[in-house]
């Protein structure tokens, strides 16, 4: 790097189309952490206008994260063979009008259908948002911008508590639904003045110069030279998944059934602890700039794992949220680090499908983390949701 680009500040370095691109990425993968998250602070009422265990919809959420797998691969592939932004126009499109239908659930066995079918809409928005924003960013501060642009899960999240604990009880579940799924048209505005990433507009034209072309890019990740990438990125993503969904995906639905509180008092914890995973993006992605990705991994996940006995092993409610505020800072944002160290681990040919699958892989192990919770608990009536009063 050249001592004028050292002198010029981070942020003035990127052009008017590279904010663009990771506008797209940040406010796409916000609007599916909204779409996705609303679904955790009302698994009581459905359960209980339902007449089924909190249990039978935590599986919901468990097949919404085993389906995103599809939608990753499919959207991938697409994407390093079209471009990037077609096939993140549809994610959005499809994740949002998902949740609008689901707001019309006639049944519970409809409403599984629907929502599961976000996951595939959710599992394509993300390999190809993060490859748009991370291929289009500067290298030089790429690492902060890929945390901030995986923290717009943290805002959509903390909007849906905000949603959740002033709508509530005036539009219900259905009707948060259906608000969720509104801002979607804002994301698909941005996209029309979104260009393709050089990068990709350059691989398309080496590989046309060639007569070739990677016809089935998730076969050549297992291939000598990105194999071993592959393996350990699925790995880590693991661990990653497992232990955000543990911080993060039955809490709500925790405090409502344990300690019976109101939906505002729900929610204000939740949205605390998700603008705290915000804020703190921004450090763990300047760390990652500086020290390297996995650095800024390891000290993060071992600070998480010091943090998380230390209000999970109690029963009083105040250090209970205030240990869930803390864990936000630490285990709330691991999965922060996952745009750019896997979009950085491969070639741009097979780019969007490598981070894709990687990242669902993970996402599938952490799957299990809400259904195995709600089963696994000890029953005193409260999460035996048709005895509910």
């Amino acid at each position: 790097m050249s001592d004028g680009a050292s002198a010029t500040p981070w942020w003035k370095e990127p052009t008017k189309h590279q904010w663009l691109a990771w506008s797209a990425g940040f406010f796409g993968w916000m609007l599916d952490g909204f779409d996705y998250t609303i679904f955790g602070f009302v698994m009581v009422a459905i359960a209980k206008e339902f007449g089924v265990s909190v249990t039978a919809v935590a599986g919901v959420v468990t097949m919404t994260l085993w389906l995103r797998i599809f939608g990753a691969i499919g959207a991938g592939w697409l994407a390093d063979r079209i471009g990037r932004r077609a096939p993140l126009a549809l994610a959005i499109l499809w994740f949002s009008l998902c949740n609008f239908i689901a707001g019309f659930s006639p049944s519970f066995a409809f409403l599984f259908v629907v929502r599961a079918a976000l996951g595939i809409g959710m599992g394509a928005e993300w390999p190809v948002g993060a490859s748009l924003a991370m291929e289009s960013w500067p290298a030089r501060s790429r690492g902060l911008m890929g945390c901030v642009m995986q923290g717009g899960f943290a805002i959509g999240f903390a909007f849906a508590s905000v949603a959740y604990g002033l709508l509530f009880d005036s539009i219900g579940w259905r009707g948060l639904f259906w608000v969720a799924a509104l801002p979607s048209v804002f994301c698909l505005f941005l996209l029309w003045f979104v260009k393709e990433p050089p990068v990709w507009l350059e691989n398309r034209r080496r590989q046309r110069e060639a007569g070739i072309r990677v016809e089935a890019p998730l076969l050549a990740l297992f291939r000598p030279g990105l194999r071993m990438n592959t393996l350990t990125a699925c790995w880590w993503m693991a661990g990653v998944a497992t232990v955000y969904y543990s911080v993060f995906g039955l809490f709500a639905t925790w405090l409502q059934t344990e300690f019976r509180i109101s939906p505002a008092a729900v929610a204000t914890p939740v949205l605390i602890a998700n603008l705290v995973s915000f804020v703190s993006a921004w450090l763990w992605g300047g760390l990652a700039d500086r020290i390297g990705r996995r650095g800024a991994c390891v000290i993060n996940t071992a600070t998480c794992c010091i943090v998380a006995p230390l209000y999970l092993l109690t029963r009083d409610i105040g250090w209970i949220i205030g240990g869930f505020i803390v864990q936000g800072f630490f285990g709330g944002t691991i999965v922060t680090l996952a745009p750019a160290y896997l979009t950085e681990r491969f070639p741009t040919s097979v780019r969007s499908t490598a981070a894709g699958f990687c990242y669902h892989v993970g996402i599938v192990f952490g799957a299990f983390v809400p259904v195995g919770i709600s089963y696994i608990l000890p029953s005193n009536g409260t999460w035996d949701l048709p005895c509910l009063c």
